[in-house]
């Protein structure tokens, strides 16, 4: 859901039209009763980490990112508390690093959120504040490092995760 929330608003932001074949409906119904919250444990700073931990977890984190610096997803850091499963993580996301189908993966789940968050743009305002282009631009900028470089991929490969850990 954050993807496509950070992508409408992102839409509207840069006042991009739907494409020729996507549909915009109406508003889209919300469930009564929200699903319960999962529990997790807390997130250990790197600095809280052995330095075997820290380095992988950051390795791990490296891959599928497309920016030199990457944002550290806060998924390794709850998942730093069992330095077994990074190590299991890292031997299943590395390999297909290395071939692009984690690359390729992120790509497609960019294009399906991009696809199905028209819905939720036709819910926003249609007139912003407002506010300076160069301000607009900076808050897309600023949602593309998320929408693009971390929750996209945290979404492939936490799917991915989930496959091979209820298998």
């Amino acid at each position: 859901m954050a993807l496509l929330a950070f992508l409408a608003v992102q839409f509207r932001l840069e006042r991009v039209l739907p494409p020729g074949e996507v549909v915009v409906s109406a508003a889209i119904p919300v469930p009564a009763e929200p699903e319960r919250e999962l529990s997790l444990p807390p997130m250990l700073a790197l600095s809280d980490m052995s330095p075997s931990t820290a380095e992988v977890v950051l390795a791990i984190n490296r891959l599928g990112a497309i920016h030199r610096e990457p944002i550290l997803a806060s998924m390794y850091r709850h998942l730093a508390h069992w330095p077994a499963y990074l190590a299991l993580v890292w031997t299943v996301l590395a390999p297909l690093k290395l071939d692009r189908r984690l690359d390729r993966a992120i790509e497609d789940a960019i294009a399906q959120a991009r696809a199905r968050a028209w819905p939720l743009v036709a819910q926003l305002p249609t007139s912003l504040p407002a506010i300076r282009a160069a301000t607009a631009r900076g808050v897309s900028r600023s949602i593309d490092r998320f929408t693009g470089a971390v929750i996209a991929k945290m979404v492939v490969i936490c799917s991915m995760l989930r496959q091979i850990t209820d298998s």
